[in-house]
């Protein structure tokens, strides 16, 4: 996303406030979670999300707060399971953001570019006309 540039848009947008000072020890272990992913999945490459390697995200964010209900709090590598559940539950947000603004962005360029004749029409309902029965012998 990027930020607004108007001022109060801006203001209304406390995310040093609003979320890291709300939560400050649940992003350090989110990003313990992205560090010790990146390990596991780009072998030491410079820290980056690499999402095609895994991309099951709310069925994983399910199983991490399983274990978590079910008295499991740390997984075998040492990090909490809901701090992984956050991050895949971020990673599915900000997927989901990021396809809903290409449709919108689809939808604008859609609305500027000229008339395409033989492009796809919107679907337009059938008129129902009274029924008329066919008549063999008009005169």
């Amino acid at each position: 996303m990027a930020l607004p540039t108007d001022r109060d848009a801006r203001n209304a947008l406390p995310i040093w406030d609003g979320l890291m000072m709300y939560f400050p020890d649940v992003w350090a272990e989110v990003a313990k979670v992205s560090v010790l992913g990146n390990k596991q999945h780009n072998l030491g490459a410079k820290l980056f999300w690499n999402r095609e390697v895994s991309t099951d995200h709310l069925n994983k964010v399910m199983r991490h707060c399983l274990d978590h209900g079910t008295g499991t709090v740390l997984d075998t590598d040492g990090t909490f399971h809901m701090a992984k559940a956050v991050w895949r539950a971020c990673a599915e947000l900000q997927l989901a953001i990021e396809t809903q603004r290409k449709k919108e962005l689809e939808w604008v360029d859609a609305a500027q570019k000229p008339y395409q004749p033989y492009a796809q029409k919107p679907y337009q309902p059938y008129e129902l006309k009274p029924y008329q029965p066919y008549e063999l012998n008009k005169e």
